[in-house]
């Protein structure tokens, strides 16, 4: 294999907003959804989604270049394997992630990195008035991808936390944050002796009734409409909070897990869901690290940093576990 000089390298990486880009507009006009019956022209794709002929060949001939489409000689385009990846019906569909990571909000958040990281506070409220949640509430599109991508990423993430999850003693898992039910839903299936309660914001928990209802398990499960940083719920024997902390700042978090310690029995369990930030960290950690920080001004930890915050909320950390997907189940138990 043919070495490549540093500057290849360092150019490939210079060039990554420009691939992302391509990923974006890709997504935005369906066309690995398109190309799911089979190849197409780039006249034939122009034609189907109301762009320019030419310039969309252009883009056609980008996504080839990185191994998401593939040109046969009739000038016709089709589905790479990577490019599978792009379409909504996939089972590993990525494309929600890529409408929420390639949000124009997310975009611009990430073009004022260098504010964030000389003020150490969040870019994105002073780009756009407010912070991200109370601007997805007031943009219903924008809620509406984020909530596509969170609930996606839940489903996926239900088989694994039931594997590795240990629910013995545990009657009544309280989903601290859990969306619309995506998560708590495919757990209750998998386990039909446990019970559920969701929180999250009214807007969101709004649509947790019918996706409850569809997976047969409305009958277990309460849906609470609320704020985890005033009040959780009590009556749990294991909190659960899935890429909810590493949205928020230490004192907010910390304030979210003693809410949590105040609706806890003492004989309850807390399991944290989140990255570990580890000496050296994979760059989808690292990267995650930076966009907390620019959207809201939050951060993925370390195992000390969670030992701190847990010791700081009432709660004593009893382990810290990966799971199959790769992510980290931090475990408190009150102190």
């Amino acid at each position: 294999m043919k070495t490549r000089r540093p500057e290849e390298r360092l150019r490939d990486i210079l060039r990554g907003f420009m691939q992302s880009q391509c990923l974006a507009v890709a997504v935005e006009l369906g066309v690995a959804d398109r190309l799911a019956g089979g190849p197409h022209t780039a006249e034939e794709l122009a034609a189907a989604t109301g762009t320019h002929p030419d310039a969309l060949r252009r883009l056609l001939r980008a996504l080839v270049s990185i191994e998401l489409l593939c040109e046969v000689a009739s000038g016709r385009f089709l589905l790479a394997p990577l490019g599978e990846l792009l379409r909504g019906d996939a089972e590993a569909s990525l494309r929600e992630e890529i409408r929420q990571a390639l949000h124009p909000t997310s975009w611009a958040s990430w073009g004022a990195l260098g504010e964030s990281v000389r003020t150490g506070r969040p870019s994105f409220p002073a780009l756009f008035g407010t912070d991200a949640w109370s601007w997805r509430a007031r943009h219903p599109e924008a809620g509406a991808t984020f909530d596509a991508m969170a609930e996606r990423n839940s489903r996926r993430a239900a088989e694994s936390l039931c594997e590795h999850l240990d629910f013995a003693g545990v009657r009544c898992l309280v989903d601290v944050g859990g969306g619309s039910g995506g998560l708590l839903s495919e757990i209750l299936v998998r386990r039909p002796e446990l019970c559920g309660i969701l929180l999250d914001r009214p807007g969101v928990v709004a649509a947790a009734p019918a996706l409850l209802a569809a997976a047969d398990v409305a009958e277990r499960c309460r849906v609470e409409g609320g704020d985890f940083l005033s009040a959780v719920p009590p009556g749990g024997d294991l909190y659960l909070l899935r890429g909810v902390l590493h949205d928020w700042d230490d004192a907010a978090a910390a304030t979210i897990l003693r809410n949590c310690r105040h609706a806890m029995s003492p004989t309850a369990r807390l399991v944290l869901v989140e990255s570990l930030l580890e000496r050296e960290p994979p760059p989808a950690v690292a990267l995650l690290d930076l966009h907390m920080l620019v959207i809201h001004g939050g951060r993925e930890r370390t195992a000390g940093e969670f030992r701190a915050l847990l010791a700081a909320s009432g709660f004593r950390l009893k382990s810290i576990r990966r799971s199959d997907d790769g992510a980290t189940l931090v475990e408190g138990t009150p102190s």
